[in-house]
Formats: C-alpha cells, structure tokens, sequence
C-alpha cells in the first residue's frame, strides 16, 4: 500500500498539470496592438463566454494588424483582437477599423470560438460556412502570435469610438 502512494501522487499531479497549465510569459504590446485592445476591450457576455467574471482585472489576447484573409476586410484597415480563455480552449475574435483621422472604431460584430479535436470552430457571428471556414483558420494562426494581456481597469482613451458614434457622424 505504501508503495502505491507515490505512483498516486505523481499520477495527481499529472492531472493537476493538466487541468491548471502554467502561465505562458506574456510579451509586452505593440501600441498599435494594445490601443486595439483596449478600443474593443471584451463587453460583459464574451467576458463570460471566456469563464471570466465582472471582478476580472485582465484578460490574455493576441493581435493582427489585419481583418479576416480573403474576405471583405481584405485590403481594409482592420485590426483583429483574440482574447482567450485561461485554458485556450475558448476565445472571442474582434474587430476595430483604424480611420483615416487616427480615430479608432470599435466593430460590433465579432466570433465565438471553441477548440474542438478538429481544430477552432466559430459558433456564432456574422457570415454562412465559407466565412466561418476562414475565420477558424485566421484563428489558428493567430494562435501563434505572441500573448499580450488587456488590463480591464484602463479606461479606453478618446480616440476610441463605437461603430454607431462613427455612422452617426457621417
């Protein structure tokens, strides 16, 4: 019995290892990256999507000075913001628009993401299969891109507005 007890703790540990992974290293961001961030900083139901709660204080992304490859972003100036889950498995991808007067515009629109043993797969947002066929792969190849994180506390500066405010002023 006595001999049995390491091999029990080791395989707990495993287990523990595996349910808790260790926090990754966290780059510092780009301007550009963290002024997208913040813009379009994560609305309470994608917080809890992601199994954050309102108290929560900061949230890991990843960014892309683009929109969505091959499609209506193409050419566009869109920045793409990942945030993610703390276990990786889920993630929210977001949309600002860079203006031409340095203004930043936050993008309604966005995709629920999960991993699956496929791969990543968008359960909501806008677009039929094809889109989210392209949306799962820009996904997985932002996985690869370095991990900031979003402090929830900053308040988004002036130059971030909201998709209706520029509309509005048109």
């Amino acid at each position: 019995m006595l001999g049995m007890i390491p091999m029990m703790l080791i395989r707990f540990a495993i287990v523990l290892s595996l349910a808790f992974p260790a926090p990754q290293d966290m780059s510092t961001a780009p301007e550009h990256a963290g002024d997208a961030a913040i813009c379009r900083a994560p609305d309470v139901d994608s917080l809890r999507f992601l199994g954050y709660s309102r108290k929560t204080r900061s949230v890991p992304y990843r960014h892309a000075a683009t929109g969505v490859p091959n499609s209506s972003m193409k050419g566009e100036p869109y920045d793409s913001v990942l945030f993610m889950s703390r276990s990786g498995r889920k993630a929210v991808l977001l949309f600002v628009f860079r203006l031409p007067d340095g203004r930043i515009e936050a993008m309604h629109d966005g995709y629920f993401m999960r991993k699956t043993l496929h791969g990543w797969e968008a359960s909501e947002g806008n677009g039929g299969p094809g889109m989210y066929e392209r949306v799962e792969k820009f996904v997985t190849s932002l996985e690869q891109t370095p991990k900031y994180s979003l402090d929830l506390t900053i308040e988004a500066p002036a130059r971030c507005i909201e998709e209706s405010d520029y509309e509005e002023n048109e």
